[in-house]
């Protein structure tokens, strides 16, 4: 269940860190217009590299708890797998 909680929490990482970046690119067509102060991009630069280190770290936390599952179930570590989480409704 780890795997699949920590590749929820990756997918997530990945989403913000999209639109940080669009954000960014925003911010910087705002300032190229005058429109924005300088210290606004670097502000969202700094917020883009956090959210990138943020998905590093979510990438990182999904790894392990998916090899330790292959490992669990006898598969190779080199395994290309798919979690994948159905709900049933009651």
């Amino acid at each position: 269940m780890n795997a699949l909680r920590t590749r929820e929490l990756l997918k997530a990482a990945d989403k913000t860190l999209v639109q940080s970046r669009a954000q960014l690119d925003r911010i910087k067509g705002l300032y190229d217009a005058g429109a924005k102060a300088g210290g606004d991009v670097y502000q969202q630069e700094a917020a883009v590299g956090q959210q990138e280190l943020q998905s590093i770290t979510a990438k990182n936390d999904y790894e392990k708890p998916k090899a330790e599952l292959l490992y669990f179930l006898s598969f190779p570590a080199e395994t290309s797998t798919v979690f994948v989480m159905r709900t049933t409704d009651m």
